[in-house]
């Protein structure tokens, strides 16, 4: 569950790995079945990790081998596939934590920067695409002396002070009375772009929604503050999900947990409309049973209303069906009924 929250809140996720001896290549093998590394790189894929940096760390013990580095980054290569991160989403930085070297200026044959300097380089692509009507995703609310203070950060659009907008699930007009950094000393903002992190002061007809005095108001968890027209708000919604592993039968009546961006909702799978099998190229109408490696397309029947977006896109728009400590299926919202 943390490791949801957390993905359900940020662009870019950071791994670090070994480059000594031969740790990551035996630990990868003592996995069995998914291993921790595999299941959380799939929780932060499917909640919306657009980049994927990995720091290659130990380097000094591997006397910055460009070799070393390389046979790393193979070893990882199909564990990342299988999460969903092609080539493209992933940047492998050689690091050494133990003498703080963060710069790879030891590492003469890389040429593509610092951790620092990849990380900004990341973020930058994350901002590019976050133009569009105003989405603020909240993720948790704080009653101060000032009154209601929610936490969350811009999808798309720009936020300002002064500004009304729209709740949801609800249809409450909200004025942003004070803006500022989501941080241990916040600072006042202006302006709040796609991607930043801000903490937000509320005006109006606020809902009646639990909230404790420094503590987390989880109703608010997944609650979106939203231009007019910008999302709509169900609790059935038709979905594409690729099957990743399944504890038990996946069946019409398959009951799980759905991390819906940063909402966390129980979930039934009322239909299974069609099964895509990867590896025959074959379409099942309407199938009775399905199995790991298949792309279903499914009608879900959520627990309560969110708020949503049909685009594979938009993290509101992104599904993890999970069972227990397993990431079942993953997909994104393809009709909002």
């Amino acid at each position: 569950p943390q490791a949801a929250q957390a993905a359900a809140e940020a662009d870019i996720a950071l791994l670090v790995v070994s480059a000594k001896g031969r740790e990551l290549e035996a630990a990868l093998r003592e996995a069995s079945g998914t291993s921790a590394l595999a299941e959380q790189l799939r929780v932060a894929k499917g909640l919306g990790a657009r980049r994927l940096l990995v720091a290659v760390s130990k380097m000094e013990e591997a006397s910055w081998a460009q070799d070393r580095f390389n046979d790393v980054a193979s070893a990882l290569a199909p564990v990342l596939t299988n999460a969903g991160f092609n080539q493209a989403a992933a940047v492998f930085v050689p690091v050494d934590g133990l003498s703080n070297q963060l710069d790879a200026r030891k590492a003469t044959w890389h040429s593509g920067g610092s951790l620092l300097h990849c990380l900004d380089e990341a973020t930058k692509g994350c901002a590019d695409a976050r133009s569009g009507a105003l989405q603020v995703l909240l993720f948790e609310s704080l009653t101060t002396a000032k009154g209601l203070r929610v936490r969350g950060r811009v999808e798309q659009g720009v936020l300002q002070p002064g500004q009304r907008w729209n709740l949801a699930p609800g249809n409450a007009s909200l004025g942003i009375e004070v803006l500022q950094t989501a941080t241990r000393q916040p600072m006042p903002l202006q302006e709040a772009k796609g991607g930043q992190n801000v903490e937000i002061q509320l005006s109006g007809n606020l809902p009646d929604w639990p909230s404790t005095a420094g503590a987390t108001g989880h109703a608010w968890r997944g609650s979106v503050l939203h231009e007019a027209d910008s999302l709509q708000v169900s609790d059935y919604v038709k979905a594409k999900m690729e099957v990743i592993e399944m504890p038990r039968p996946l069946t019409a009546g398959f009951k799980a947990v759905l991390h819906v961006h940063a909402a966390t909702v129980e979930a039934e799978v009322e239909k299974i409309l069609d099964a895509f099998d990867w590896s025959t190229g074959v379409t099942t109408e309407k199938p009775k049973v399905v199995k790991a490696g298949q792309r279903l397309t499914v009608m879900l029947r959520l627990s309560r209303e969110v708020p949503l977006c049909a685009s594979p896109d938009s993290r509101l728009g992104m599904l993890m069906l999970r069972l227990e400590e397993t990431t079942v299926a993953i997909g994104h919202v393809l009709e909002v009924k």
